[in-house]
């Protein structure tokens, strides 16, 4: 059993990395065809990554990934977001006096 655990923990991690590096691509540097290769290149990775969890864990796989990715900090899930907070927090506070 605890090699069934390590396996989903391997599987859970390795989507976790395909996701980040799919979301960096989305929000990184590189445009066109090249961008959309490498965002689809990691897409596909994780629909092959979350069918070896399925057939480990069976349904209970899309809630693990789930789980998962809702678990990453907001940087990763939401960059724009989560620079725009941070711009606006540096604003708040340059406003203040010391």
């Amino acid at each position: 059993m605890a090699e069934n655990h390590s396996e989903v923990a391997r599987l859970l991690a390795q989507i976790s990395e395909a996701y980040e590096a799919a979301e960096r691509g989305l929000h990184g540097l590189a445009s066109g065809p090249a961008r959309h290769q490498f965002i689809n290149s990691k897409l596909e990775r994780m629909s092959t990554l979350h069918d070896s969890l399925h057939a480990l864990v069976g349904e209970q796989a899309i809630v693990l990934v789930a789980k998962e990715l809702r678990a990453l900090p907001d940087a990763v899930r939401q960059p724009e977001q989560a620079h725009h907070n941070t711009c606006k927090k540096e604003e708040d506070t340059s406003n203040e006096e010391p």
